[in-house]
């Protein structure tokens, strides 16, 4: 991955911790009014902002990235429209699931 340059878009802190620890190329866009921005710039990390749907698609259109990882995101992208040939584009959305599996035997 050391020539791969990532976007991160969202609002979920624990993926974009992870991505910085991996020490990843990362360019970053979050809504202007998520929690995400304080913990930003605590850390000192550059950020672009976004407060409707269309500044969003255009910060997205304009920046250079191979593989965009979508955590929190407030809107459905219109991919089909603004992904670029060999670009990758993934949608993260954890959940808890696996804690509220059923217990063998239970009902």
């Amino acid at each position: 991955m050391g020539d791969t340059k990532f976007l991160f878009l969202g609002t979920k802190i624990n993926v974009l911790e992870y991505m910085v620890d991996l020490k990843l190329e990362i360019n970053i866009i979050v809504p202007n009014d998520s929690n995400i921005v304080d913990y930003l710039k605590n850390k000192k990390l550059s950020f672009q902002t976004f407060s409707k749907k269309s500044e969003l698609v255009d910060l997205i259109t304009n920046t250079d990235f191979d593989v965009l990882i979508s955590n929190g995101c407030p809107y459905i992208l219109p991919i089909s429209q603004i992904k670029k040939v060999g670009q990758i584009f993934v949608n993260i959305h954890p959940s808890l699931l696996h804690d509220l599996k059923k217990k063998e035997g239970g009902g």
